[in-house]
C-alpha cells in the first residue's frame, strides 16, 4: 500500500446538484501553473488530442477552456482562490451518444490535474489537502477512463468520525446527479438507492460503486493504515468518462463534507 501524507491544501473538490456542476478550488499559485503548462504545442495537450480526435483544445488563458469549452474560470475570492467550474452536459441521449463530449471533459479534467502535480508545495498556512487526484486518464478501451486518487491522513481522521454505511445518501445524490445529467435515460434502469453505492467501512474504509460492471473506487489493500499516513483509492472497469465523473463527483462530494466540519 502507498503511503500519503498531509501536504498543504493545493486545491479542493466540490460538487453541486442542481445543475450538476464539479468545481476544482484553486489557490493562485496552482492557477499560474495551470496556465503555464496547459498550452497549445505542450506534447500532453497536442498528442492527446490527436490519439482521441479530441474537441480543439482552448487554453486556460481563456475564460472557458479545456478540450472544448467545458471548464469555467470564477473571480477570484476574499483569499485570492479561483474556482474552475464545468456544469455537465449530456453525453447520451436517447440512443444517441456523444462520445466525444465525454472524452473531451475527461481529458479536460487529465490536463487539469496533471498540471497540477506539478505545482510546487509551499506552506501556506491554508487547511491540509484532503482527497487529491493523482491519476486521471482517458482513452476508448477497457479501463480507458480509470483514475486513482489520494486520501489524506486529515481526510481519513474525518472519516474515522463518521457512522459505518452501506448507502452514504449524501454522497449517492451526488453521483446520481452526476449520472443522470450525463445520461438522463438512465433513469429509467437505474436508481440512486440501489445502483450508486458509496459505502464506508469502520474504521475509516471508503468504496464508490456506480453502475457498470463491477464499477468504482476501492481501498489499496483492505488491512491498515499506518499512524499518520492516508490510503489510495484504485479504480477497476472504470471503462466510460460517464463512470469516471461519476466517481469524481463522488469524491468531490466527500471532500466538500470533510471540510465543512472544519477539517
Amino acid at each position: 500500500m502507498s503511503l500519503v501524507t498531509d501536504s498543504e491544501v493545493l486545491y479542493d473538490l466540490s460538487f453541486e446538484n442542481k445543475p450538476a456542476t464539479l468545481k476544482v478550488a484553486l489557490s493562485l499559485a496552482s492557477v499560474d501553473v495551470v496556465k503555464k503548462l496547459l498550452m497549445p504545442g505542450v506534447p500532453r495537450v497536442d498528442v492527446l488530442k490527436q490519439q482521441l480526435n479530441l474537441l480543439d483544445f482552448i487554453p486556460p488563458t481563456e475564460k472557458v477552456w479545456g478540450y472544448g469549452k467545458f471548464l469555467e474560470w470564477s473571480r477570484p475570492n476574499r483569499k485570492g482562490w479561483i474556482t474552475l467550474a464545468c456544469k455537465l452536459p449530456v453525453v447520451i441521449r436517447g440512443e444517441r451518444v456523444s462520445q466525444l463530449t465525454g472524452l473531451s471533459i475527461s481529458a479536460s479534467f487529465g490536463a487539469l490535474f496533471a498540471a497540477l502535480a506539478c505545482v510546487d508545495k509551499v506552506e501556506t498556512g491554508e487547511p491540509r489537502q484532503l482527497v487529491a487526484i493523482e491519476f486521471f486518464n482517458t482513452g476508448t478501451r477497457l479501463y480507458g477512463c480509470s483514475l486513482l486518487a489520494s486520501l489524506t491522513p486529515r481526510f481519513v481522521s474525518w472519516l474515522s468520525t463518521e457512522e459505518e454505511t452501506h448507502h452514504w445518501k449524501e454522497v449517492a445524490a451526488a453521483m446520481a446527479a452526476a449520472y443522470f445529467a450525463l445520461w438522463p435515460g438512465s433513469r429509467k434502469f437505474c436508481s440512486e438507492k440501489s445502483d450508486f453505492r458509496p459505502m464506508l467501512r469502520k474504521p475509516y474504509w471508503v468504496h464508490l460503486d456506480v453502475p457498470g460492471n463491477a464499477c468504482g473506487l476501492d481501498p489499496e489493500g483492505h488491512d491498515f493504515v499506518e499512524e499518520g499516513y492516508g490510503y489510495e483509492l484504485v479504480p477497476h472497469n472504470t471503462d466510460s468518462a460517464i463512470q469516471q465523473l461519476t466517481l469524481l463527483a463522488g469524491l468531490a462530494r466527500l471532500n466538500q463534507m470533510a471540510r465543512a466540519d472544519g477539517f
